[in-house]
């Protein structure tokens, strides 16, 4: 075991709620947000987020389709209404669709803004609706975007330590804001015990082992990202002449958090027989969850049929990539 990991662990066992504090003020520090909490998930970070904001029955959220179910389940735990918009083609939540949802319903009380994949969202442009708004990171950590770091724009932020995500503490996930009534209230609701008078609160604290590997992988972030960009222009150099495969949006902010193409569901099944784990972005879009005709979400229901995931992981080797890259050429030539 690396012995930096190891100091972590045993901080994490000794001194649990010392290693949670310095978890949230290294990521808060990071970036660039005045209060933090760690949270057992990033689900809870969301539901965290809602609450704090005054969100309830009947409000309504804005969400995109192409995402990750959680953000449908916190919507749903507070009794309000997911309001579900299609998304642009590089898999971000559209600002046009927005704009025109909100030119016909009310009652709009929060924007969830994911950065998909790794490339920010505008959600500059998202901002300028004046409607409270929830950042989820996850995809983008350690990323800046027009002169920020990526998770200091919303009035709310979020990320997922799972351990699949970028940084990988296994589990658990983040609440950031600037603002202290918010900070405050999500502070109080995020533990169930020593209330002096009842009100409904929930366990949802992060625990010291998971900070401590949380420590361990934030401390070689800057290192990962940095493979993670060398590993996805292998693929870049060496797919740029297949013409049946669009690769992602090449842009400064990008960090590769998945390495996502479009190509065709037959090209996916051919890569998977050949041994290469081409996975789906998502499991299922939102708006097929809440059955809503794929016709309303055109761009959605095209990727969802279209794209797929290339493994990227910052500990892969390049020869890993260079074979992925020779399968897939194969695979598109006799289909």
């Amino acid at each position: 075991m690396d012995k930096r990991l190891k100091n972590f662990l045993e901080k994490g066992i000794e001194e649990p709620g010392k290693a949670v504090e310095e978890f949230e003020s290294a990521i808060a520090n990071f970036i660039g947000r005045k209060y933090g909490i760690a949270t057992d998930s990033a689900t809870s970070a969301l539901h965290l987020s809602l609450i704090s904001l005054g969100i309830g029955k009947d409000d309504k959220v804005i969400i995109p389709s192409f995402v990750c179910v959680a953000l449908l389940n916190a919507i749903k735990y507070v009794g309000a209404i997911p309001a579900v918009v299609d998304v642009e083609e590089d898999f971000n939540i559209s600002v046009e669709k927005i704009e025109r949802y909100l030119k016909k319903n009310k009652k709009v009380k929060a924007i969830i803004v994911p950065h998909m994949f790794g490339k920010n969202a505008k959600i500059e442009k998202i901002k300028k609706f004046g409607i409270p708004v929830i950042e989820d990171f996850t995809f983008t950590i350690g990323s800046k975007y027009k002169g920020k770091m990526s998770g200091k724009f919303g009035d709310i932020s979020v990320c997922s330590f799972y351990y699949s995500k970028v940084l990988n503490a296994q589990k658990g996930g983040i609440f950031l804001t600037d603002n202290k009534n918010i900070y405050e209230k999500a502070k109080y609701l995020s533990f169930y015990d020593k209330k002096k008078k009842y009100e409904v609160s929930f366990n949802y604290r992060m625990c010291g082992i998971v900070a401590s590997f949380g420590l361990y992988s934030f401390m070689m972030l800057r290192k990962n990202l940095e493979r993670r960009k060398y590993l996805a222009e292998i693929y870049f150099n060496g797919l740029k002449d297949i013409d049946k495969i669009k690769l992602p949006q090449k842009t400064s902010d990008h960090i590769y958090s998945r390495f996502v193409v479009i190509g065709n569901e037959n090209i996916r099944r051919h890569l998977i027989r050949r041994g290469v784990d081409a996975k789906k972005p998502i499991f299922r879009p939102i708006h097929s969850y809440l059955n809503l005709e794929d016709k309303n979400f055109p761009v959605t229901a095209y990727l969802f049929n279209n794209s797929f995931c290339l493994p990227l992981y910052h500990d892969m080797k390049k020869y890993e990539i260079m074979e992925i890259i020779e399968i897939l050429k194969e695979v598109v030539k006799n289909v």
